[in-house]
């Protein structure tokens, strides 16, 4: 071989670079079809092998049966009727409460809608659940301990959580009268040192939350001096270890956030009691799940279902509005959630007192369609709406 050929000629060291250089190359373009990969283009693919259903279930994880439960719950309380009659119109419209427009009473031996029933004027004991009045109408007033309402404005504030609109009426002995007309007579009737609790969870859901009037008396009255009252007042001194309270101020918040209003003054005040509280349940809740059966007092078991139910039920009520929906999908509510719906499934053959038992209920419905993306009140939130407010945007005048 002469000299000049030897220089074109690879020396073996790098004729074996070379070798090794192109096996690599190989591999790589090799490697992707052995995982289940191809190139672009190729009519030869390598199947994947496809997970089975279980398979994907085991890496997804088991499914949520709390959803279930709720149903369950809602479906085994909406076979205990009330009795038209036997039952008070206190405890009736507590049914109304927690099974909203699925609660059936028993008139004469047959079950029926209870909403259409107490919209027709029923009596109790010879007493109209319904009055006309000079500014419009009302429920009748309190005459003694569960048997009509027990607070100013207490059944209006019930039926806002069905959905009802502002001109749905309902008969009195002098009339029909609708539900705007018990706004306005609430508004009207609105007195310094009366409970705040429910007229502030009824009007903040039927008016705007700007809105202010004037009422009977001259003195003006808003939704803002609604929320600064009830801001004042005790849970801890309060029935029902003030959930109530608790509810409409977080209710109230609620509606006025979502309306696109920004918090403050006293809203963004109160918004920080409500915070406070919210902490309160959770640093309080018992290890199955329940919450204390001091409320917002201190810890605390119940081993007595209604207890338990009145204490649970009424706190995850007021979560269920006050939290965002980013805290809702906490564990610690969803271990709420789950106690509650527990013994409701579980106490479905014992005697349940209707206020712990409803208000448990409507904590279930309110949480349930939060977590499903509805309103409070359960309404479908139209694509493209930036707020699920309920109110039917009534004018604030009365």
């Amino acid at each position: 071989m002469n000299s000049n050929t030897d220089r074109f000629l690879c020396p073996q060291w790098m004729r074996w670079l070379c070798c090794v250089a192109g096996m690599t190359l190989m591999a790589l373009v090799i490697w992707p079809a052995r995982v289940g990969f191809a190139d672009e283009g190729s009519t030869s693919q390598v199947p994947v092998e496809k997970p089975s259903i279980e398979e994907v279930a085991a890496e997804a994880g088991p499914q949520d049966p709390l959803p279930e439960l709720i149903e369950q719950a809602l479906k085994v309380n909406r076979r205990r009727y009330l009795t038209a009659g036997t039952h008070t119109p206190w405890q009736i419209m507590h049914g109304v409460l927690g099974l909203r427009q699925d609660f059936r009473v028993k008139v004469d031996g047959k079950t029926v809608p209870a909403i259409q029933w107490l919209s027709a004027g029923p009596k109790h004991k010879g007493e109209p659940w319904w009055e006309k009045t000079e500014h419009g109408g009302r429920a009748h007033l309190y005459t003694e301990p569960y048997v009509f309402q027990g607070h100013a404005c207490q059944f209006l504030a019930i039926l806002s959580m069905t959905g009802l609109p502002l001109d749905h009426q309902l008969q009195t002995e002098d009339g029909p009268i609708t539900i705007a007309d018990i706004v306005a007579d609430a508004q009207q009737s609105m007195r310094v040192g009366e409970e705040p609790t429910w007229s502030l969870w009824a009007l903040s859901h039927y008016l705007d939350t700007n809105a202010e009037w004037e009422n009977d008396l001259g003195e003006m009255w808003s939704i803002e001096r609604l929320v600064r009252s009830q801001f004042y007042e005790d849970p801890n001194r309060a029935a029902c270890g003030g959930t109530h309270g608790m509810f409409a101020l977080a209710y109230a918040l609620r509606q006025h956030r979502l309306a696109g209003n920004r918090l403050r003054g006293v809203w963004l005040e109160a918004d920080f009691k409500v915070q406070q509280y919210v902490e309160t349940a959770r640093r309080l809740q018992n290890k199955d799940g329940s919450f204390s059966g001091q409320y917002f007092k201190g810890p605390g078991e119940e081993s007595d279902l209604n207890k338990r139910l009145g204490t649970s039920g009424h706190v995850l009520e007021f979560l269920a509005v006050a939290l965002s929906d980013e805290q809702l999908r906490a564990d610690w509510v969803h271990r709420a959630a789950v106690k509650v719906a527990t013994d409701l499934v579980e106490g479905s053959q014992e005697p349940l007192k209707c206020g712990p038992m409803y208000h448990a209920l409507d904590g279930l419905i309110i949480y349930r369609n939060r977590l499903q993306g509805l309103s409070v009140t359960g309404r479908v939130v139209s694509t493209g709406e930036t707020a699920e407010n309920d109110s039917p945007q009534a004018s604030s005048a009365p």
